[in-house]
């Protein structure tokens, strides 16, 4: 937002006891509306609480500033902290979910792997019901139901864990989103619908076109604006996001190509935007001080760029530093930029319906994936690695 545009707006704080004061101490060029008036909020508060009339202009401004980010923030990016939904619950269920761990765990090799000399693996751990499922069945939560589904199906008790899975479909395939602007519930959709694919495996394959290109579309558009959402306040859990949907594009490259190129971006290679992910998902874990957590991000996009793999190293001819008309960075960056746009025109497919599955669809992805699992108690090894 230009400062002098952000000054109109700001003028009528003038009205506020105490702004003219403020603003001969405020050092720094106004960029961001928000930003500037919760330092007026709490300068002011440590002098004076505001007044019942004060805070209603507060209010009146802050619904300024939101309007006019509304014309110039992409779609995908644009996030309205007045709609925040309230997820305490979250919080609530993190504790129980926790409690219920048994300190047992299973190690598990990973279906695909991205390395020669590294055998990745995921941990899962072992979850007691302890009454947790009587307490959350109607949590009316995405996170709460993605996080006992997962539980439930690492244990083998697919029956169960299936139904909280499908509890989230009403989620999933609505819009409005109710939980748009709130990251929890973002988490929750594109994790649930992440693990449909999972579950589905390569039966996805076998899914009608229109209906798996739908599929594809609307996980790269949750996981798009859960990453926006996550970053606007800062949360950790947006560096997984990153990593995950630079796989996703990596190893589904095809019909990512093919939506790509509907919205506009002809022959989009899906290795620049794994370059691009990874680069920016490590130099946001950096932003958060977690950088050695995901530094193996940073060395994948520099491998990808420099030899055009994550296993065949030292081949320099294929690698996109040679390839490409473009520096390292300038990739990352081309990679952003074709995110948003292309996240930012689903969102009006989203808005017109045009990315909601219809019951004949989900009732086919359900008995695909109802007919292929079973309920088994020893699904997994669990050890105790205490």
């Amino acid at each position: 937002m230009e400062e002098s545009q952000l000054k109109n707006f700001l003028s009528i704080l003038f009205r506020i006891d105490g702004f003219s004061s403020f603003m001969l101490e405020y050092k720094s060029n106004i960029k961001d509306g928000f930003d500037f008036l919760d330092s007026f909020v709490e300068w002011r508060t440590k002098k004076q609480p505001l007044s019942s009339d004060e805070n209603l202009i507060i209010t009146i401004v802050r619904e300024k500033i939101n309007d006019f980010n509304k014309t110039i923030i992409p779609p995908i990016l644009f996030f309205d902290s007045t709609q925040r939904m309230d997820e305490s619950i979250v919080s609530a269920f993190s504790k129980d979910l926790n409690s219920a761990k048994t300190g047992r765990k299973a190690i598990v090799d990973a279906k695909y792997q991205r390395y020669k000399t590294i055998t990745e693996s995921f941990i899962y751990d072992e979850v007691e019901d302890k009454g947790l499922i009587e307490k959350y069945a109607d949590a009316e939560h995405p996170l709460v139901y993605a996080e006992i589904s997962q539980s439930v199906i690492n244990s083998g008790a697919y029956t169960v864990g299936l139904h909280f899975l499908f509890k989230n479909i009403k989620f999933i395939n609505s819009c409005p989103n109710v939980y748009w602007n709130s990251p929890f519930g973002l988490f929750g959709c594109w994790q649930s619908l992440w693990e449909f694919g999972r579950l589905l495996g390569s039966d996805i394959q076998n899914l009608p076109n229109q209906t798996l290109s739908k599929y594809y579309k609307l996980l790269f558009l949750l996981m798009s604006r859960a990453i926006a959402v996550g970053t606007a306040l800062k949360m950790a859990q947006v560096c997984d996001i990153f990593r995950n949907r630079a796989e996703m594009l990596r190893l589904h490259r095809i019909p990512f190509m093919s939506i790509f190129m509907d919205k506009g971006f002809i022959a989009s290679n899906m290795d620049v935007q794994f370059i691009s992910d990874c680069y920016r998902g490590y130099m946001y874990s950096c932003e958060l001080g977690i950088g050695d957590l995901f530094q193996q991000m940073l060395w994948d996009s520099k491998k990808m760029y420099e030899y055009g793999s994550l296993t065949q190293i030292g081949n320099y001819d294929n690698g996109y530093k040679e390839i490409e008309d473009a520096t390292w960075m300038k990739l990352v960056e081309r990679g952003r930029i074709r995110s948003i746009e292309v996240s930012s025109s689903l969102c009006t497919d989203y808005e017109n319906g045009l990315l909601q599955f219809s019951s004949d669809e989900w009732e086919l992805i359900c008995s695909k994936i109802a007919s292929k699992h079973y309920d088994h108690c020893r699904k997994y090894d669990w050890k105790d690695f205490k």
